[in-house]
């Protein structure tokens, strides 16, 4: 069973020293009333660095925190969501794509269509014995931000992980973009002018929404079970 006051320590507190430095710099310029509107927009510069690393290091440690609570919960794989039992036979999956791996029946080259359903015959044989076994999530294969976590690489991870994500809206993820290419921009030193601090302000009420609708889904997931399929998975009657 899943400790969920273990999880959300963990996701409390790993935000609240992300907040603390964000705030740390952001006082810095909301209070310095000798620094002018050009100079903030160059203030904001390394504002939008750590805006982003941190929105990317906070969604990594709150799936992480989730996949780690499912492997450590024993859960047979008959019994997870069929996302889950996907991403957890990552290795099986990947036998099935192996073009040298060849039936025992026949040593011989075939040819690869053959091959395949020899592949195939031998997953379904092995099936039954497969769902038995406990869910292993690869963290480093389900959480894998790609060193850019924009919009397509987050569905990715929501997709892995099976959750549903109807409260995180276009707009939501059109901040997201705007937010990484402007990270891309200043990192790559390609732009020269920051932004205003508003615009930043903006940017940065989106990423914390959608901070809370990641944290909410972990929660949700996992104090209601939903990782859990309504009928075990089985090839028996």
């Amino acid at each position: 069973m899943i400790n969920l006051n273990e999880v959300l320590t963990e996701i409390e507190e790993d935000l609240a020293w992300r907040e603390d430095e964000l705030r740390h710099f952001e006082n810095r310029i909301s209070s310095d009333a000798n620094i002018d509107i050009q100079e903030k927009t160059i203030e904001t510069k390394p504002l939008v660095l750590f805006l982003y690393a941190h929105f990317e290091g906070h969604a990594k440690l709150m799936f992480t925190v989730y996949v780690n609570a499912l492997n450590s919960c024993n859960l047979s794989c008959k019994s997870v969501s069929f996302p889950l039992i996907a991403s957890g036979l990552h290795s099986e999956f990947g036998a099935l794509k192996n073009l040298d791996k060849k039936n025992p029946f026949f040593p011989k080259e075939y040819e690869p269509m053959f091959k395949e359903l020899g592949r195939r015959v031998e997953f379904f044989e092995n099936l039954e014995q497969i769902l038995t076994t406990s869910l292993k999530l690869n963290v480093d294969n389900i959480v894998d931000t790609e060193s850019n976590l924009k919009p397509d690489v987050l569905k990715k991870i929501f997709f892995r992980l099976g959750f549903d994500t109807e409260n995180i809206d276009d707009r939501d993820f059109a901040k997201i973009n705007r937010l990484l290419q402007l990270r891309n921009n200043f990192a790559h030193g390609s732009h020269f002018e920051g932004i205003s601090y508003n615009e930043y302000q903006e940017i940065k009420t989106i990423i914390w929404k959608v901070l809370r609708e990641i944290k909410n889904l972990v929660i949700d997931y996992t104090s209601n079970n939903k990782f859990h399929r309504q009928h075990n998975l089985s090839l028996t009657a």
